[in-house]
């Protein structure tokens, strides 16, 4: 029934308000056992009426929907409450209702160990746990020191560390790239991007499907625009293992910690010069170079070791590993993204605005050939996106499974910072409001590659080489700032207006012109004008 609440005035209701963490209290049930968020939920909807929404108990407890809707998606998991899917009326989406699965249980159901409880799920005296990325570090025999001198160390091997390495094939530098997870192991995006940039890295063979259209939903209209270019979602692990082929950089796993202490060897008598934006005047300012010196080698600290090399290059993501800690969430410029990969397939490439499943951000299905890819993004990195992408998913018929999520940056952040080159997610390379990031990476990767040539080359000094690449960054930043000036302006549009204003953005004319220009921020077309990238990985071996 609408409306239904669970009375506030319950002690089970004060129970799930302090064990939800509404409050600060100690409520204890009378047998002394605390019990968990979870199994104060399951007691109160045991309890309580059936049906109740996530608003029922979020506006009767004080507790906010999505600290009580991330709590239902776990029980909800674990086969402890049913979930009925209210559908839509309309235009309008009827909010889901929830119920115990058990007909009534005593707190003592509740508290019991897993597996003893009526609800459990427990398999051979093991507890189901879904399979995570391992960490790929050398462990044990294998496990060997880690140091060296390089020409270049690139902290990173997924897409921007991948096209930096690239652009140095055949250059004669000894090129080392670390990262915490082997080539491909550890996918962390939709992927998803302009055909023409998989084409123009040689990484065609990694296209799952094709999509001219872009299909654009809110709670009161459907747009489709045609693109005047396609968009292609791909494999991770095959598009980063062909990347790695057209290098010839060598490859060791081992997690980064930072800059070592003492990176500086003997300084010489001339400073590098200033990056766009900053100088001496303004000490102290991210980017600025001061304190080292033309010809330092840069140490970078590891677990296995301390690397070395006078070209460092921190395509680690937007923890921006080898400049401090400048940004954590949730004070940080991030967006928060999580998708699940459920088995299936589809023909449209969609995004929901709605802001029933996130006030400020956008949700997606993307089709994979043999999966789709499910997610909700959030511009506030404060609103959690479990219980929207679950929702999303069951809403599709989608099942919530292979769960995948990361930060995603949406502000520019200095591209070279004392010494190092920052590539990526690192130097805030996604681009706002649509969080596209991979075609920024090997944009700027390709960017930052063909300066470590020249000075490979001797055709000129790392302190040009950044100053230059940290301009061309630079030169970027309008662009950045008005996407993000969008960004924060569509979750104030009325949702009629919006739809309204989508509608007539529907016209070819239009979608031409803007998908157009959106394109060329970070053109495909920049890839051409350098070697022709064959396979070289097999010469290396030789």
């Amino acid at each position: 029934m609408q409306g239904q609440t669970v009375s506030t005035a319950t002690p089970l209701a004060r129970l799930l308000r302090a064990h939800l963490g509404a409050d600060g209290r100690e409520e204890v049930p009378m047998n002394g056992i605390k019990p968990s968020r979870e199994q104060a939920l399951i007691q109160v909807l045991a309890s309580g009426p059936d049906d109740v929404t996530v608003a029922d108990i979020a506006g009767s407890t004080g507790l906010g929907r999505s600290t009580v809707g991330k709590a239902l998606a776990k029980l909800e998991r674990a086969g402890k409450v049913r979930r009925r899917a209210g559908g839509r009326d309309g235009a309008r989406r009827l909010p889901d209702r929830w119920s115990s699965a058990a007909e009534r249980l005593t707190m003592a159901d509740t508290l019991a160990p897993p597996g003893d409880g009526p609800a459990s799920r427990r398999v051979g005296g093991r507890y189901p746990r879904r399979a995570m990325p391992q960490r790929q570090t050398k462990r044990g025999a294998e496990r060997t020191p880690l140091a060296g001198n390089y020409d270049v160390l690139i902290c990173g091997a997924s897409f921007a560390g991948l096209a930096v390495a690239r652009e140095l094939a055949g250059s004669g530098a000894r090129t080392l790239i670390v990262d915490r997870y082997e080539i491909g192991e550890r996918q962390t995006s939709a992927c998803a991007a302009p055909t023409a940039w998989l084409e123009a890295m040689g990484v065609a063979g990694s296209i799952r499907q094709t999509f001219d259209t872009l299909v654009v939903h809110t709670p009161h209209t459907r747009v489709d625009f045609r693109l005047p270019w396609t968009f292609s979602t791909f494999d991770y692990g095959e598009l980063c293992g062909a990347l790695f082929e057209q290098c010839d950089a060598e490859f060791e796993t081992a997690k980064v910690h930072g800059r070592a202490t003492s990176s500086a060897l003997e300084p010489s008598d001339m400073p590098l010069p200033a990056p766009h934006g900053t100088g001496p005047e303004s000490p102290g300012v991210p980017g600025s170079d001061e304190g080292r010196r033309k010809g330092d080698p840069i140490a970078v600290t590891t677990d296995r070791g301390d690397i070395s090399a006078p070209v460092v290059v921190d395509a680690l993501g937007w923890k921006r590993v080898l400049a401090g800690n400048e940004y954590q969430p949730p004070e940080a410029p991030l967006s928060r993204g999580l998708e699940v990969h459920p088995q299936g397939g589809g023909n449209e490439l969609e995004i929901w605005i709605d802001r029933d499943y996130v006030p400020a951000g956008y949700s997606w299905s993307f089709p994979a050939r043999d999966e789709v890819r499910v997610g909700v993004g959030s511009f506030d990195p404060r609103f959690h996106v479990k219980e929207p992408t679950v929702r999303l998913a069951d809403d599709l018929d989608r099942d919530a499974v292979r769960y995948q999520g990361n930060w995603i940056p949406h502000e520019l952040r200095p591209a070279i910072a004392d010494g190092v080159f920052f590539v990526g997610d690192s130097a805030g390379h996604c681009l706002p409001l649509t969080a596209e990031g991979i075609r920024t990476a090997f944009y700027f990767g390709i960017a930052c590659g063909r300066e470590l040539r020249q000075v490979i080359a001797g055709r000129a000094e790392p302190a040009i080489a950044l100053r230059r690449y940290g301009d061309f960054s630079a030169t970027h930043e309008w662009q950045f700032r008005w996407m993000l000036r969008v960004q924060r302006l569509v979750p104030r549009v009325p949702p009629r207006l919006l739809a309204a204003a989508l509608r007539g953005m529907e016209r070819r004319s239009f979608v031409d012109w803007s998908f157009g220009h959106y394109l060329r921020i970070a053109d495909p077309a920049f890839a051409g004008g350098g070697p022709a990238y064959e396979p070289v990985r097999e010469l290396r071996a030789a």
